[in-house]
């Protein structure tokens, strides 16, 4: 039964991340500028209102010549630029796999370099 569940959830969350369509980003910016000042708890003492709207403006005065992923990374860079380690941009679908190198990095903690007698 446990074997039936981890299956179908599987192919759920494959079919749902596999869903790849056209992302309309002008709807997308045009969202995060009112949304994201109107229900940030603390938005105004992390930035400015206008310099956040120059910068989503700017980004989408270029969406033509950039790449999804270029996309992402600049609205990574804005919403990192505000200070907040809580809001986020979720980049990792935009990869191209097929340009990066399969490196995974570890970081040992203090409790691996401990021997247990």
């Amino acid at each position: 039964m446990k074997q039936l569940i981890l299956i179908t959830l599987f192919i759920f969350s494959v079919t749902l991340y596999s869903q790849d369509s056209k992302i309309d980003w002008n709807s997308d910016l045009g969202f995060l500028k009112i949304e994201l000042p109107k229900n940030h708890f603390d938005f105004d003492k992390l930035s400015n209102h206008d310099n956040f709207i120059d910068e989503i403006n700017q980004v989408s005065t270029q969406l033509d010549n950039l790449t999804d992923f270029e996309i992402v990374i600049k609205l990574g860079q804005i919403i990192a630029g505000l200070g907040d380690s809580h809001t986020n941009v979720n980049w990792g679908k935009h990869i191209n796999r097929e340009k990066i190198l399969p490196l995974n990095l570890f970081c040992p903690t203090y409790f691996e370099d401990i021997q247990i007698l």
